[in-house]
Order: structure tokens, then C-alpha cells, then sequence
């Protein structure tokens, strides 16, 4: 046992007796990349090159170094060992890459995780609808919203007739009248809100709705009616969507409400003929109301008497088979919705940054050829009634001398309501209804406007004014963020003529990025 002992002692000594210092101690540093964000986001055909900076940092210093070998990985698949790598986004998505490198005096492996996000170029912008050669055409100015250097909204990428050649050369059916943008809630609020674009075929209107990444035709709207059959004497006169519901007022002045699935977006359901809202009532009217914070919607009804009254229009925001219910009109300014003299021809909501409520602009022209202004505000809307908060009705015929105007919207965030003539472009302030000004006199007459003004409430973007004129070109306006009655600058033209324009529109895309809906 003891000559076992001794052996093992000698061996181990010896060991140690042979050991020259040999092994390579690497020291270990603290390895770093700058100029590889984490997130990049691009649309397709876009690229972009990433050029990383290797550096060790110390306590409170860093160093470049050099010799450090890379490897690319997207996917999980290596596509480069360049000091520099160059993507070019093909397709929508999210793709996840990590970036390895070598540091070249330790050896040792360090790795930088970043993401290509991969947007739709059709994702937000203006939309223009026109006639060019006896063909109806869209097409798109393109937004980039970017957060460096400041917030700021570019104005780049613009495509004429941009339907045509998504849809492998089919042209729009009919004569062009008129877009909306449609949004369906769902429960991470990420779809991306589709176009419906209106035209006239043989005096009715021809509806249909696109895709909104790629302006595909998804339907036209008489395919979604229950096994495509139309009800009797179908005639189509306005539609209207909101987040969960689409509303189609017939000229029988019938109401079809198509629920929008809350978890499945578009085209989930059926525009329904057999539901007769509250006996069989029958509508003159819908009221466009693209609240933030309600699903109820406006209508104007005929009572016993033969006059004409607003009526609230409920439906369930979760609920996809709740029964619509019927909302009075209530407060002290209830009145103002009763006798609805005049035809109405413009609307559009408002923010009045107020918890739960929302603002309206809608415009009536008399027999008599006046224009009437009817600014109120509402509360949220409840099961069997809708207040009425505030209520002012502004004759601008007889109070502001215009005798002609052409269209109607609304600067969303700032609370103005935005007209205009053949050739200038008028406000009013909607906080006390009671300040006008001339914005801007144009030498061109204006055919549509547009207001890009539901930009990020976090950030410090600029609203803007889409003009159309009558020459074919557009032209993109700031609005003065301290006097939303003031064309601030123009910061875009329009690179083609896009012919005889019938309507703008700003698509906004996302809707979480703008507003709850």
C-alpha cells in the first residue's frame, strides 16, 4: 500500500515538474458592436447595408479593433462572412438575424441579435382616385414616418394607377366617385385598414374593397351578401364602415350591417336582408362618425310626421351576433338633431381631447342653396342613449358669405374644421365655433383635399394637407402645428399628372398607431 502511495506521489510531482507554462490563458474582454440597430425597418424593394463597429470597452472608454472575423445569420441560415452585410427586403415579415464575430486576440465568440421588419411600400399615404382616357385609375403618394433625426413625415415613392398594375392589368369598373379607408378591430389591433373604392356602373354605385398591402381586389360588395343573393330593387346609396361594423344604406332607405369578425378582420360575415332595424324603420341618411371610441354610428330617420331626425345606431363592439340597438339623441342641444332641414353632403369626426368623446362637422345645403355648418360634440355612447354635449349650427351662406363650396374635412388632433371653394381653403376654429379664417388662395382650382392629421399622439409629426387640383397634380401642404389655420409650408408635388382626380384620401394603415379603434 505504502509503495502504491509513493507511486502516485511521484507521478504527480513529476507532472508538475514538466509543466513549461504552456497553456494559452486568453484574457477575456468585454467585446462590443455599435452601428447594428436592433430593429430596422424597411418595404420591399428596400436595402440596406449594415457596417458594424466592433470596439472593446473598458471601464469608460472604447476601442476600435480590427481583424475581427464576421458571420451573418438570417433565418438560421449563414448568408454572408463580409465586414459588411446588404439586405433587400422581398416579402413582408419579420426576419430574425444574429450577427457573430470573432474576437481575434481571445478567440472567443460574441453575438448581436437584430430584426428586419418588412413592410407593405402601400402601408400609408395619399390615395388618389381619377378618370385618365375613360378609365378609372388609383394611385399613391407614399408616407415614411421617422423618428431621426426629429419626428418627421418624407413624402417619397409615388405610383400612378397603381390598381392596374397589382391586379395583372384589370381596370376599375365605372366611373370614379369616391374612397374610404375600412378597419377591422381585432385583439392586437394589426390590421392593416383596406380601401374601398366607390364607382357609378349604369347609375348605381359599384363598391368594392382591396387589400390593404397590396391593393388586390379582396370583393365587391354585392359577393357578400348570403350566397350572393341581393335583395329586391338593390340600389346602393352610401357605405359606411367603422372598426367592427360595415353599414349599406339601400335608396329604400334600408340599412345592411355586415359584422366584421373581432378576432379574423375582413369579410367574415354577410351583409345581412332580412334585419329591419326597429319595425322596419326606414333612413335617409348615414352619417359618417369614424370615432375613436365608440362603435355607434349616426343616422337620419323619418318619424309619423314626415321629419327628418338623427337617430343613434349601437352595435356591440365585442359581440359579434348582438342585435343593433337604437340610441336617442339626448341633452340640452337634443333639439338640433330634430326637423333636419337640407341635404346632407359632407361629415367628418373630430378629437376633442376629451376622455370618451369625439367631435363632428357635417354639412347640410338648404333648399334655398345655403350651407349649413352643424359642429357638435358626443359622449360615449351608451346602450339606449348618446348625449349630445354641445351643438352649433353656423349658416355660412348668410354669416360668412360663401355661396359655393366643394368639399369638407377635418384636422382630427387640433380640433378645426377644414372647407373649400374653387380656389381657397377656409377654417374654423371648433373650440368656441366662432373663429373663420382664409388658410390659403390657390391660382389653380382645388378639385378634393385630404387631411393627414392623426399622426402619433406621443410624437411631435406635422399634419398635413393633401390638395388635388383640377390640372392633374397634387400638392402636400404642412399645417402650423401652433396655428392649425395656417398652410405652413409645401413640402410635396406630385410627380405625375394623374388626369381628372375625383377624390384623396390619407391612409393611415395601421390603426393602433393612430387611434383605439
Amino acid at each position: 500500500m505504502k509503495n502504491i502511495l509513493f507511486l502516485l506521489f511521484a507521478f504527480v510531482l513529476w507532472g508538475c515538474i514538466e509543466d513549461n507554462g504552456n497553456y494559452d490563458y486568453n484574457p477575456s474582454r468585454d467585446l462590443i458592436v455599435e452601428d447594428v440597430p436592433g430593429n430596422i425597418t424597411l418595404t420591399v424593394g428596400e436595402s440596406v447595408t449594415l457596417t458594424p463597429k466592433p470596439m472593446v470597452r473598458y471601464d469608460k472608454t472604447k476601442t476600435i479593433i480590427e481583424g475581427v472575423e464576421y458571420e451573418w445569420v438570417l433565418e438560421g441560415e449563414v448568408v454572408s462572412r463580409e465586414p459588411s452585410f446588404t439586405y433587400t427586403a422581398q416579402e413582408y415579415g419579420n426576419f430574425e438575424g444574429i450577427l457573430r464575430i470573432k474576437d481575434p486576440l481571445t478567440k472567443s465568440m460574441s453575438f448581436w441579435d437584430f430584426r428586419f421588419d418588412v413592410e407593405t411600400q402601400y402601408k400609408s399615404g395619399f390615395l388618389v382616385l381619377s378618370e385618365e382616357n375613360g378609365k378609372a385609375q388609383l394611385s399613391m403618394i407614399r408616407a415614411k414616418w421617422s423618428r431621426t433625426p426629429s419626428d418627421t413625415i418624407v413624402y417619397e415613392g409615388e405610383w400612378k394607377n397603381v390598381y392596374e398594375t397589382e391586379n395583372g392589368g384589370e381596370s376599375i369598373i365605372g366611373r370614379p366617385l369616391s374612397l374610404t379607408e375600412h378597419w377591422a378591430y381585432d385583439d392586437d389591433m394589426i390590421q392593416l385598414g383596406e380601401v374601398t373604392i366607390v364607382t357609378e356602373v349604369d347609375g348605381k354605385l359599384k363598391i368594392q374593397e382591396l387589400n390593404g398591402f397590396n391593393f388586390k381586389r379582396e370583393t365587391y360588395i354585392e359577393q357578400e351578401f348570403k350566397d350572393e343573393k341581393l335583395p329586391v330593387n338593390y340600389n346602393p346609396k352610401v357605405i359606411m364602415h367603422t372598426c367592427f361594423d360595415s353599414f349599406l344604406l339601400d335608396e329604400s332607405g334600408d340599412v345592411y350591417m355586415r359584422r366584421s369578425s373581432v378576432k379574423n378582420g375582413y369579410h367574415t360575415g354577410y351583409f345581412a336582408d332580412n334585419i329591419k332595424l326597429w319595425n322596419g324603420q326606414k333612413f335617409s341618411d348615414l352619417i359618417f362618425t369614424q370615432y375613436e371610441k365608440t362603435s355607434a354610428v349616426l343616422a337620419i330617420e323619418k318619424d309619423a310626421e314626415g321629419k327628418r331626425n338623427y337617430v343613434g345606431i349601437y352595435s356591440s363592439s365585442f359581440r359579434e351576433h348582438d342585435n343593433l340597438t337604437r340610441l336617442e339623441l339626448i341633452g340640452s342641444y337634443a333639439d338640433d338633431f330634430k326637423d333636419i332641414q337640407g341635404e346632407v353632403i359632407w361629415s367628418d369626426w373630430r378629437d376633442i381631447d376629451e376622455y370618451y368623446m369625439s367631435g363632428m362637422s357635417v354639412v347640410y345645403k338648404t333648399q334655398s342653396g345655403d350651407y349649413i355648418l352643424h359642429c357638435f360634440d358626443m359622449d360615449g355612447a351608451g346602450r339606449q342613449t348618446w348625449e349630445v354635449v354641445s351643438s352649433a349650427k353656423i349658416n355660412l351662406t348668410k354669416e360668412k358669405g360663401i355661396t359655393q363650396l366643394n368639399g369638407m374635412c377635418t384636422n382630427k388632433r387640433m380640433n378645426y374644421t377644414y372647407l373649400w371653394d374653387d380656389y381657397t381653403i377656409y377654417a374654423l376654429e371648433n373650440w368656441y365655433n366662432e373663429d373663420f379664417f382664409e388658410m390659403k388662395k390657390f391660382d389653380k382650382k382645388i378639385v378634393a383635399v385630404a387631411d393627414q392629421s392623426v399622426y402619433y399622439k406621443w410624437g411631435s409629426y406635422s399634419p398635413a394637407l393633401g390638395i388635388a387640383f383640377d390640372d392633374g397634380s397634387v400638392e402636400i401642404w404642412e399645417v402650423d402645428r401652433e396655428d392649425p389655420a395656417k398652410l405652413f409650408k409645401k413640402v410635396y408635388t406630385s410627380i405625375n399628372n394623374f388626369g381628372n382626380i375625383k377624390d384623396i384620401i390619407f391612409k393611415i394603415g395601421l390603426c393602433y398607431e393612430f387611434f383605439n379603434c
